[in-house]
């Protein structure tokens, strides 16, 4: 009985030991030909780790194979996409054409590829020269070029096309290697979702019903609106004014819980019987989430340029003590106090709003959310930290599945 206990044992141990050494060679070879020698951010999905957290959700929910209606044969066969899947795939931009995210993988079948993402991107139109196929989506923002060996898709902000830009890229990422420093960067990421940009790195990987947040900035100068893509989003919903009043902080908490009813003085113009254009004044009133915010002023900071600020935002001055201002939009709301260890809190109770709001309500998987923590703090070393936790009122994995 113990020899083949041992036996068994053994047995488990080369199958485990065969199938880490599998999934390492997995990883390794997901770089080879997926980043170019100059990109400036790049953004690794690790497969391989959610295809894991995946299966181990089946195992451990089994009555969800139970539950799920059977899809019809319809939704279960079908041609196959032509691509081959790596351990990570990876999405990156280029110093040159900021706006524009490109992402590359291999090809199993040139052919069904090239008709899996025409239907896709909806392209009208493939051409074919040498042996290779391109195409742009309506809107010209996606492109896409299939090789016998590689693919490469761009999306851009902007509605121009690359001309002969990708394929060159194409060219570059089947000749070149990538720069080793940003290799040894992004392979060291720990997150299933992981970001790598100018001395930033943010994680993002899911635990059971939280999806976790962990990042650090060396670069103490970072903005978002510096962001490739992102950044031009953010640029055009940034306020200038609250981002100083953020900076003459060196503490700042804000909290949203609950539900205030606001009202707005709407200004319209009508005519009267005499065709004279008379003045209309109405209140609209509407929910809002309850918000509380707490603030370290700065000596050297003017408090009077934060209260006229926040007042225009239905924010009241409530309390304040010595350089410590707090604000809110609920007369019943009492001042959070500021611990000592945090540049910026964060802390969101969705599930206390949501529900009464329904513009929010009807916004996708809203009300699937719980909370929400975010923290800015600063380290020993002198750079940022980050860290966030965004909770759902069910399992993240069960949830990303439902939508399969």
């Amino acid at each position: 009985m113990m020899k083949k206990a041992i036996v068994a044992i053994s047995i488990l141990f080369l199958i485990v030991l065969s199938l880490y050494g599998w999934l390492s060679v997995r990883d390794h070879k997901s770089y080879d030909q997926a980043l170019p020698e100059d990109a400036q951010m790049v953004v690794k999905l690790s497969v391989d780790k959610l295809i894991r957290k995946g299966v181990w959700y089946k195992i451990t929910h089994p009555s969800d194979l139970f539950s799920k209606k059977k899809k019809s044969k319809d939704n279960i066969e079908g041609p196959g996409n032509g691509l081959s899947i790596p351990a990570n795939v990876f999405f990156f931009s280029k110093e040159d054409d900021p706006h524009r995210v490109y992402a590359s993988l291999p090809v199993d079948n040139k052919e069904d590829a090239a008709k899996f993402l025409k239907s896709i991107l909806k392209i009208e139109k493939l051409t074919q020269d040498q042996g290779v196929w391109s195409g742009h989506s309506p809107d010209k923002k996606a492109e896409i070029e299939i090789g016998d060996e590689r693919m490469l898709i761009s999306y851009s902000t902007e509605k121009q096309l690359q001309k002969d830009g990708m394929s060159e890229l194409m060219n570059e990422l089947l000749t070149h290697s990538p720069d080793e420093n940003m290799v040894t960067s992004i392979s060291q990421t720990t997150g299933d979702l992981s970001f790598v940009f100018e001395g930033l790195e943010i994680n993002i990987s899911v635990e059971d019903n939280a999806i976790r947040v962990e990042g650090e900035s060396s670069n103490l100068d970072f903005r978002p609106v510096d962001l490739p893509l992102l950044g031009q989003f953010f640029a055009n919903n940034w306020n200038t004014e609250i981002e100083e009043m953020l900076n003459s902080s060196s503490q700042t908490l804000i909290q949203l819980k609950g539900i205030v009813q606001q009202a707005d003085t709407i200004t319209t113009y009508e005519f009267n019987d005499d065709f004279e254009k008379i003045e209309v004044t109405k209140l609209d009133t509407y929910a809002a989430p309850g918000i509380s915010l707490s603030m370290n002023l700065d000596p050297n900071s003017d408090p009077q340029n934060v209260i006229k600020l926040l007042g225009k935002n239905h924010l009241d001055l409530k309390n304040s003590e010595s350089s410590v201002l707090y604000f809110s939009n609920d007369d019943s709301s009492s001042p959070s106090l500021l611990e000592s260890n945090y540049t910026f809190k964060l802390e969101v109770d969705f599930e206390s709003f949501v529900s009464e709001i329904s513009m929010l309500n009807n916004v996708k998987f809203m009300d699937q959310i719980e909370s929400l923590e975010f923290i800015v703090s600063e380290s020993d070393e002198g750079t940022y930290v980050y860290e966030s936790s965004l909770v759902m009122k069910k399992d993240v994995i069960g949830l990303l599945l439902d939508k399969l």
